[in-house]
């Protein structure tokens, strides 16, 4: 039975196909393997190249076929291919190329195509041996444009032999003492690569994941299978009486026909094997219901996460309020029963989906005596109208939340981070749960989410030390439509809380409450390199001009530098507060970031990023008599920046009361408090406000209460209550809600989506493709070795084939002072291709 790699954390085929995507996936392995391909043809080349003036004699001389003569010239190059065997191994996937060409050709071209293979390794070894003698030579420019194209056709090649699909497996608990039990899942969904041979079974795949993961099973009669045991001894197995149990195979969600060794997989299958446990009584599992087939199409947003989801905390010619900012309306994410139980909020960052405000709540109600625990509400998502704060449509998710929550839209769906590292998707436009992740035992889900070609990545905290730093923690990967894990990176050493990573040319990055910035693999296969820095990252990580930024605990910011390879290195850093735990945003060569004095004061700094200096640093704010009062607390938000006429504005709170909204203009010496709530709504805030398109900012703090604030003169009369609508607009304004249409349609207010914003989530590459995404170029040379590759492998038969014809007519006829000249000039030729060929090896080992 083929062995097929179901670990998701390493995807590490044993086949030749399989390590032909390997490679793709490393570009210094990729290129490796290009090389050694280029050369292999441009050798082939130069042989019909240097036989030129033998063909032309042959054909004036009406030379005939001599299969026997082919074979002479055959084993010729057999024994010289045979004199390097052992230091010379023909470049993976090349079978594939031989495949591409037509399978009718004659017995001579298949002979002539041998040949050529042999001619290959005879030529790598006498490009070693010219190496060794300090006779090699580089490629030119030419030559290595030739490589790469070779190379992309071999590997799109490869990437069309292996298909993905998922595989899942869910079991029982221990029943109780009145035998009821609850599921309980054993092996997660995860996408698994296998080979396209169409021969592949389910069951292959199951006992392949199995295995991977420490389970035993046991297949017996009718039963695939009869029983499986888990890694810590309990055995789920079939019985042949009444109550039945047995394990049943299902495929896309349905019940199979046939067995899980009778169904051959095929692209985008889900397959699972699920207990049914007739000795007992199933418990309801309190779960949401899930529909993967829910419809999610690609609703317009402007506001899309976190930092605003990659697009940045930066909008641009938006008339938000300067100065008198009023209150349009609040509304209270706490329900009464909730209020009058003085329930604490956890909220997340709220989203602006087609001119609708989404926002996760949840509540903790605390016990009055020790050991103080909490009752928490499962969180619910609430659909909000932007002009007058109702309530539009509320639906309850799987789980409650962890302090925080930064939830995430791409492609019509919206995925919430839950307690205990849990991830729900729901259909922005329905509501409906599409597909929910598993936790993990002890973690907590408070950093960002990261969307990027297709997956999200979710870090989590899986272990809290005394003085509350993470001492563990997972990086996850999961497929945005189907929630299949793809991908996983344990960190043993420390864990990763208010978090959050990027992702950028095929890597993606993340810091740890260590300090560490590690850089993996886009599948998560491996850590390709890591840096130190002064202390622990409880932020997003920003990317800007090349460089990525991230700040540390202790108030730092640093500058670092990831080459092709990967490889992260710190360029440049500037102490800029005492402690910090915001996310920076980036705008016009600025990074506005907050923080807290010595004195726990609150600080916003504003860095040039070029000169790596503080050109700002503001500690307070002008109050209503005109003296300058220190910043009430740490600046934990995201600052927004709106550029207009009248300047450059950044938005923050401070997590103190009085819980308002400050603003500061670019060059003034103090901020502004912008908004002050009435004295039953203060409380700490930690939230970042948001604006909306046509200038609307909103923030949340700790009484519970989402704020949406104008201009003074826009609203003007009798303050609206929670839930109201605002009543007469004197001022004119528009309605604050965003135009159906797509965002390049709005006029002001549309948010900046430039490489200046952060990339806590790289959405466009999951809209547009890899057009969008870092590996654009790299997608665009598949594309084109897609088309071409058959073509090519069909010109390397057609050049060895000719090569042969030629050999037999030299030996039919007689030696000839011209084709004498040409075999010359052909041995010639493969010296100095052959030379080149251990220099682009020796070259490719280096990478």
């Amino acid at each position: 039975m083929a062995r097929i790699d179901t670990d998701p954390t390493l995807h590490s085929p044993t086949d030749t196909i399989m390590r032909e995507v390997d490679a793709r996936r490393h570009p210094a392995a990729r290129a490796y393997v290009w090389r050694r391909r280029a050369a292999a043809v441009l050798i082939s080349a130069a042989l019909v190249a240097g036989q030129a003036p033998t063909a032309a004699w042959a054909q004036d001389a009406g030379a005939g076929e001599s299969p026997a003569a082919a074979s002479t010239q055959q084993a010729g190059l057999e024994d010289a291919a045979g004199a390097d065997a052992s230091g010379s191994e023909a470049a993976p996937g090349a079978e594939c190329a031989h495949e591409g060409a037509d399978e009718s050709r004659s017995d001579a071209s298949a002979d002539s195509t041998d040949a050529a293979d042999a001619s290959d390794s005879a030529a790598t070894g006498a490009a070693e041996q010219a190496d060794a003698d300090g006779t090699g030579a580089p490629a030119s420019p030419a030559d290595a444009g030739d490589q790469a194209d070779a190379a992309e056709g071999a590997a799109s090649q490869a990437a069309e032999d292996t298909i993905t699909v998922s595989v899942k497996v869910t079991g029982v608990t221990e029943h109780a003492e009145d035998g009821s039990f609850h599921t309980e899942t054993w092996l997660p969904l995860a996408e698994v690569e296998v080979p396209a041979t169409g021969e592949v079974t389910a069951w292959e795949v199951f006992s392949s994941a199995l295995d991977e993961a420490g389970y035993t099973y046991v297949v017996e009669g009718w039963y695939c299978p009869f029983s499986i045991t888990s890694p810590d001894g309990r055995t789920l197995a079939a019985t042949s009486s009444e109550p039945y149990s047995y394990w049943s195979f299902m495929v896309n969600g349905d019940y199979a026909s046939v067995g899980a060794d009778q169904y051959v997989m095929q692209a985008g299958d889900s397959i699972e094997l699920v207990y049914v446990d007739g000795s007992g009584e199933a418990l309801p599992e309190g779960e949401v219901d899930t529909n993967p087939d829910a419809e999610h199409p690609d609703i317009p947003s402007d506001w899309n996460g976190f930092a605003n989801g990659g697009g940045g905390a930066v909008v641009e010619d938006a008339e938000t309020p300067t100065e008198g900012a009023q209150e349009a309306w609040k509304d209270s994410l706490l329900t009464d029963e909730e209020r009058e139980q003085y329930a604490s909020l956890a909220a997340s960052d709220p989203l602006i989906i087609d001119g609708k405000i989404y926002v996760v709540a949840s509540s903790a109600v605390y016990e009055t005596e020790p050991p103080y625990s909490a009752t928490k509400s499962p969180a619910r998502i609430s659909v909000i109208n932007a002009s007058t704060g109702a309530i539009e449509r509320q639906v309850t998710l799987s789980t409650s939340l962890d302090s925080v929550c930064r939830p995430v839209y791409a492609d019509g769906i919206i995925v919430v981070p839950l307690a205990g590292g849990r991830l729900q998707a729901v259909s922005a436009a329905t509501l409906e749960t599409l597909w929910v992740l598993d936790g993990i035992a002890g973690a907590q889900s408070i950093s960002s989410l990261t969307v990027a070609d297709g997956y999200v990545y979710v870090a989590t905290a899986d272990a809290l030390g005394t003085d509350y730093t993470a001492t563990s923690g997972t990086v996850r990967r999961v497929n945005l439509l189907t929630g299949a894990l793809s991908g996983t990176a344990e960190n043993a050493a420390s864990g990763y809380y208010w978090a959050g990573g990027i992702w950028m040319d095929g890597y993606y990055l993340v810091g740890d409450d260590a300090g560490m910035v590690h850089v993996y693999a886009s599948d998560l296969s491996g850590e390709v390199s890591s840096v130190m820095l002064s202390s622990g990252v409880r932020s997003t990580l920003v990317a800007d001009g090349g460089y990525v930024y991230a700040v540390t605990k202790e108030g730092v910011l640093h500058k670092l530098a990831v080459d092709e390879s990967g490889a992260v290195r710190e360029v440049a850093s500037v102490s800029f507060a005492a402690s910090s735990t915001s996310t920076p945003t980036i705008a016009a060569g600025k990074a506005y970031v907050g923080g807290s004095s010595a004195s726990y004061a609150g600080v916003l700094a504003v860095i040039d990023l070029e000169t790596m200096t503080v050109s700002q640093s503001v500690t307070g704010y002008a109050a209503s008599d005109g003296s300058v009062q220190a910043l009430p607390g740490d600046v934990k938000s995201v600052p927004l920046i709106s550029i207009q006429g009248s300047g450059t504005y950044a938005y923050f709170t401070c997590n103190n009361l009085p819980g308002g909204l400050y603003c500061y203009r670019l060059g003034d010496a103090a901020a502004s408090m912008l908004y002050l709530p009435a004295s039953a709504d203060q409380n700490y805030s930690m939230t970042s406000a948001f604006a909306g398109p046509d200038g609307t900012l909103y923030y949340i703090n700790d009484s519970g209460n989402l704020f949406a604030l104008r201009a003074a003169q826009e609203t003007p009369g009798e303050e609206p209550g929670a839930g109201e609508a605002p009543g007469d607009n004197a001022g004119g304004s528009e309605n604050p809600a965003s135009p159906s249409g797509p965002a390049s349609s709005r006029p002001a207010g549309t948010q900046i989506q430039a490489s200046h914003a952060p990339l806590s989530t790289a959405l466009a590459s999951t809209r547009d493709g890899a057009k969008t995404s870092g590996r654009a170029e790299d997608a665009a040379q598949d594309d084109k070795a897609e088309r071409d590759e058959p073509a090519g492998a069909e010109a390397v038969a057609s050049l060895a084939t000719t090569g042969a014809d030629v050999a037999e007519a030299v030996v039919e006829r007689g030696a000839n002072p011209v084709a004498v000249g040409g075999v010359v000039a052909g041995v010639a030729g493969v010296g100095v291709l052959a030379a080149v060929a251990l220099w682009l090896r020796r070259r490719g080992g280096e990478a």
